[in-house]
């Protein structure tokens, strides 16, 4: 079906390997293992809705350390915490919440969340406060910047986040705010490998009130390495 994501996980308990799959055109999300046996599972299969047991084109899941699974319900406008069946906490509409497509639940129990119809990331506290909000495109930027449709949010063990797309890579700097790089996939496919590459940095021409960060601040930008997910702020 359109729009199927998929993750792995290890059951200690079973000694097993699951895959977690976001099954988006279906309006369902659910685990199976290598021999294709379903486990949990939430969501009714091709039928959309927002009462209990019910999903609309969700985007995201995770499994929590708490052995919970948190769920980016985008077409209800709201990210869900599933504790078996039963919605364990919830932020949604009610919050401003418009079309969030990941959810990220922190060690601290904070919670990272994208809304992409606002083009804004979001920290939230188990109370359903906000601690942190930024932007990852304005108006006043060049319309290159611009990601419409999120396919990837990364958060890097130095703590800044990645907003991907089609097209674009844009890197945000939590703590001041700052979109610190940015490239389009189309210049990395042109470049050879080994060559000298240019700083594809974003300056304070580009990005008008956006100021420009010190180059001893900025991620280095010659090689891509496999980041690990941190999750602590």
């Amino acid at each position: 079906s359109q729009g199927n994501f998929i993750y792995v996980f290890f059951n200690k308990e079973d000694e097993k390997e699951f895959f977690l799959v976001v099954d988006q055109g279906n309006h369902r999300v659910f685990e199976i293992d290598r021999e294709q046996k379903f486990g949990w599972q939430y969501g009714v299969q091709g039928i959309p809705g927002k009462q209990t047991g019910y999903l609309n084109r969700p985007a995201d899941i995770q499994r929590t350390h708490d052995r919970t699974y948190l769920i980016a319900d985008t077409g209800n406008h709201r990210v869900i915490e599933m504790e078996e069946k039963n919605i364990k906490w919830e932020y949604g509409e009610d919050k401003g919440l418009k079309s969030p497509i990941f959810a990220q639940r922190l060690l601290n129990e904070h919670t990272l969340i994208a809304d992409a119809e606002d083009y804004r990331l979001l920290l939230v506290s188990k109370s359903k406060n906000v601690l942190w909000e930024c932007s990852y495109y304005k108006e006043e930027l060049e319309l290159k910047f611009k990601i419409d449709k999120p396919l990837k949010i990364i958060r890097r063990e130095n703590r800044n986040i990645m907003v991907l797309d089609e097209h674009r890579i844009v890197e945000i700097q939590p703590n001041t705010k700052n979109i610190v790089w940015f490239c389009l996939l189309k210049d990395l496919s042109t470049q050879n490998v080994g060559t000298n590459q240019p700083e594809m940095t974003v300056n304070k021409r580009t990005v008008a009130d956006l100021h420009e960060v010190p180059a001893n601040q900025r991620t280095p930008q010659k090689t891509f390495k496999s980041y690990k997910k941190f999750l602590k702020f």
